[in-house]
Parts: C-alpha cells; structure tokens; sequence
C-alpha cells in the first residue's frame, strides 16, 4: 500500500513543486512526515497507525524528485545529472552528525559489514577534493551569490 501511495504522491508533489516551488513544496512534504511520525509515536489505536502510514506513503517517495527537479533548476539541463550525482553522493556524510547518538549505535556496520565502509567512503572523498577542478556553470551563480 505504501508503494502505491508512493507512486501517487511523486505525481501529486511534482504538480505541487511546480505549483508552488521547490523550496515550499519540500518544506510541505517534511511537515507531513512530521505530522506521520508524531502520529506514530502517539498512536493509541491501529487506525492511528494507518493514517501515520497513508501520510508516511503519500509524502516519503517524493523527495527524491522534488531534489531533482531543484537540480535542474538549479544546474541547467546539462549539468543536472552531475548536479544530482553529488547531491546523492554527499547526503549520507551530513545525516550522521544531525542523528541522535542512540539511532546512530544502532545502525553502526556489523563487524561483518564494516570492511565494506571504508572503501565505499572513497569515492566520495575524491569528488570532494576534485570538486574545484570542476568547470562552472552559468547557472551556478545562483546557488552562491
């Protein structure tokens, strides 16, 4: 069920994020995610629980279209994809330090998975240090001045 809601939710939130914008149309997608996990959290009955999930459904699978339509805007169509590609790239490196201690213990790699860690890390320490090597776009200016 919640993929279903997943696949109309990336429709409903492309119109809405064309609609609207990128910034209001994420900013609306989290709040519903925040309104979906307080539900959970306080959920006394399992009908609670199937609304935490409809919401959850309708808003999670979004994200990711909503940052590549930003991209796009952003970047231009030709450098979208490159745009997007670092955006993926470095995301996990900024959710570790905003996660609370225990969730972060929890998820830790096993003794098993941890040699795999390393070498993943890798690839996005050598497009950080190539990063201004990269030509820039005319698009750029607007994401920093």
């Amino acid at each position: 069920a919640i993929g279903v809601l997943g696949i109309v939710g990336g429709i409903l939130w492309g119109v809405v994020s064309d609609r609207l914008g990128r910034k209001q149309a994420l900013a609306l997608v989290f709040g519903l995610q925040a309104v979906s996990f307080f539900l959970f959290a306080v959920a006394g009955a399992a009908s609670t629980l199937y609304i935490s999930a409809f919401l959850y459904g309708l808003s999670a699978f979004s994200i990711p279209g909503i940052v590549a339509a930003a991209c796009g805007d952003y970047m231009g169509p030709r450098l979208a994809p490159a745009a997007l590609g670092m955006v993926t790239l470095f995301f996990p490196w900024a959710r570790p330090p905003l996660r609370p201690w225990p969730a972060s213990w929890q998820t830790r790699p096993t003794l098993l998975a941890r040699p795999f860690c390393w070498p993943l890390r890798w690839p996005s320490w050598a497009a950080l240090a190539l990063s201004p090597c990269a030509r820039r776009s005319k698009n750029c200016n607007k994401l920093v001045g």
